[in-house]
């Protein structure tokens, strides 16, 4: 049996998607006030577990389940949550990611070029997303760790989306929405593209002038993609409000919160999340722990209280990418959030208790010790990755992608 979704939206359940073989949530699900789950197909209903006997169980007719990831690795032990080796989920991460990147990089060439968007290319890369999302849900949050080297407007699309989809789906939103939302994520700024490129490229140093045609991308994409036809009104919107603020004080029309669709408000906080942690021509980019305390303090203000919070639970207090460094003077990248705690995540310890670099290792901060129940390693401070002179991504893309 598969849940692919709740009768009530908002509520934490944390096994979408996955195999369910016992029932030991239900209580949990109905003190929630949640009356029914949604099944993904008749045949796991049947065959797994007769989920109906409880009362709950109901067909998703809403839409068929989204296809499985393409090209998933066979080895069934490599690709299993938290198992750390050559061929597991960070390589399987990395395949979806440059896939993806290189239909965005062609969507949005035909669009600098005056042509419209491939929208069929841009549904795919969004299909795609989310059934890896649903499926495989370790290699989607992962897919933040691949840094590219192409134009930050390609990578901030990809970031976007795959974080727009994954609050989604926190959120227990169905397929078919989350397809929108990661659809909408890929091409929330396609109107800078419009721009002059120095416009969105310099926007530090722009003239009020100039800020205002870099204001005016939202409507640009809006009116876009509404020529194109063939898109829900939910991705339009979307595109359009995404810098719309909660306190009314946004652009290009100034709505107060609840005038402003639930998916611009997530795509609102991704994209705020992804433009503050990365490095871009006129400023470099900040920790993502920076980045949490800067949302949430705009929580009420610009983005919605509850989305949030939710969207923090998501990445946990010390979110992927994070550099740590542990009261042993050991220092580490957080490459995945552990489901027992968000305040201790799994790392890849880069530099050792004399300062020196050493062979990445996994460590998992969760661990403790059998006899005295404390935790093994603690986290001393988080630092920014201009505090240590190792190049983190290059030592993930050594180590991890390519199997050494």
């Amino acid at each position: 049996m598969i849940i692919s979704r709740l009768d009530k939206q908002g509520v934490h359940f944390p096994h979408y998607g996955q195999v369910i073989t016992n029932l030991d949530f239900i209580d949990n699900l109905r003190e929630q006030g949640v009356v029914h789950v949604y099944l993904a197909d008749e045949e796991t209903k049947q065959t797994l577990f007769p989920f109906e006997n409880f009362g709950l169980a109901k067909k998703d007719s809403l839409r068929p389940p989204c296809r499985k990831p393409e090209d998933e690795p066979t080895d069934d032990e490599n690709m299993r949550p938290g198992v750390f080796s050559p061929g597991n989920n960070l390589m399987f991460a990395r395949k979806i990611r440059q896939r993806a990147r290189n239909n965005v990089k062609s969507i949005f060439d035909r669009i600098i070029a005056g042509d419209k968007p491939d929208l069929d290319t841009a549904k795919s890369v969004a299909d795609e997303f989310v059934s890896t999302c649903l499926y495989k849900n370790e290699v989607f949050m992962n897919m933040l760790l691949v840094k590219e080297t192409l134009e930050c407007e390609v990578n901030h699309a990809i970031n976007v989306s795959i974080l727009s989809i994954a609050l989604g789906r926190r959120l227990g939103l169905p397929t078919y929405e989350l397809e929108n939302l990661g659809l909408a994520g890929l091409l929330h700024d396609v109107g800078m593209l419009t721009l002059p490129e120095y416009v969105y490229r310099e926007s530090s140093s722009l003239s009020d002038s100039e800020f205002k045609t870099l204001m005016s991308h939202s409507e640009k994409g809006f009116e876009m993609l509404k020529q194109c036809g063939g898109l829900n009104e939910t991705v339009l919107q979307a595109v359009l409000q995404h810098h719309e603020k909660a306190n009314g004080t946004g652009y290009p029309e100034g709505l107060l919160e609840r005038q402003i669709t639930k998916n611009a408000k997530i795509i609102s906080i991704a994209d705020t999340y992804d433009t503050i942690t990365s490095d871009r021509p006129y400023s470099k980019g900040r920790s993502p722990v920076q980045a949490i305390k800067m949302i949430f303090g705009w929580s009420g203000k610009h983005f919605n209280e509850t989305l949030v919070k939710f969207f923090v639970s998501l990445l946990g207090v010390y979110p992927v990418g994070t550099i740590l460094r542990l009261e042993t003077n050991e220092v580490g990248i957080v490459y995945e959030v552990s489901r027992g705690s968000s305040t201790k995540p799994k790392i890849l310890v880069i530099i050792d208790e004399n300062g020196q670099e050493v062979e990445p290792f996994p460590v998992d901060l969760n661990n403790r010790n059998i006899l005295t129940g404390q935790p093994l390693k603690a986290i001393k401070e988080t630092l920014t990755p201009d505090q240590i002179t190792t190049d983190i991504f290059s030592v993930l893309e050594k180590y991890l992608f390519n199997g050494n």
